[in-house]
């Protein structure tokens, strides 16, 4: 038994290669895939432990400093989970806030995916265990999200984890936490700028296929993004407008041979 590699340079064939020749490459996979569950392990306990007081009593504690937005998030979720017991998709105006003219939950901070996503968790045990599981997600995953995005760049594992917590429990993030949870839950925007890049620097050299997909990646990615926070799209794409205009005043050539496979892509 053995492995398909790439093309050959003479006959264009590919070429089976023994089992053992790809042993290294499954095991690095492997230790890669150990290393990403450690290092959630380790993003998780660092998050439960900035939200410990929220456990000791989730249904009923909240963040005291700024209870009103507190409060109306627990609305929002109790809404949008009113809204999956009934069958439906929570409408996006409604006149339960601000009777009789009603909102435009666009407008506002709703969080309308982790909204629909802990529905269950929210009917079962409240609104509050879920706004606490939403912020412990958010620092959590913010952090795994930068830790797996740098170390797939060939970053080393310390400098990896040392760039997750700095994004994770950044006091962006611990100030967000203090009643504004959009903001705070900050898992996507790492992804949006990796999908862009990974679109931009490889799309052209995979050829239309792997354009579509990574631009498919990215398209689904800012569609979540929308139902989160819409400030954190933005903040995405002028990050990623950035760093595009940095790579491409440092590799003028390279950006321009594959502006096509990004135009592909999107």
């Amino acid at each position: 038994v053995g492995c398909v590699s790439g093309p050959g340079r003479a006959s264009g064939q590919s070429r089976d290669l023994p089992a053992a020749a790809c042993r290294p490459r499954r095991a690095g996979a492997a230790a890669g895939g150990r290393v990403l569950w450690l290092a959630g392990l380790y993003c998780l306990l660092a998050a439960v432990a900035v939200t410990v007081w929220l456990w000791r009593d989730p249904a009923s504690h909240i963040v005291a400093v700024n209870p009103y937005d507190s409060d109306q998030s627990a609305w929002f979720f109790r809404y949008d989970a009113t809204a999956v017991a009934h069958l439906r998709l929570p409408a996006l105006v409604t006149a339960g806030m601000n009777a009789p003219r009603g909102v435009n939950l666009m407008w506002n901070t709703p969080m309308l995916l982790p909204g629909v996503l802990l529905a269950p968790l929210t009917l079962l045990a409240g609104p509050q265990v879920s706004l606490t599981a939403t912020m412990t997600a958010g620092f959590a995953g913010s952090a795994l999200a930068v830790f797996a995005t740098v170390r797939r760049r060939g970053a080393s594992t310390a400098a990896a984890g040392a760039a997750g917590f700095a994004y994770g429990f950044s006091p962006a993030l611990m100030g967000s936490a203090l009643g504004h949870y959009d903001l705070q839950f900050a898992v996507l925007p790492p992804l949006i700028v990796d999908a862009a890049l990974r679109l931009a620097v490889s799309g052209a050299a995979g050829g239309r296929r792997v354009a579509l997909r990574d631009g498919t990646w990215l398209g689904l990615l800012a569609a979540a993004q929308i139902f989160v926070n819409e400030e954190l799209l933005f903040d995405s794409a002028l990050t990623i407008a950035i760093m595009l205009a940095v790579l491409g005043a440092s590799r003028p050539r390279a950006v321009r041979g594959r502006a096509a496979g990004l135009l592909a892509g999107g």
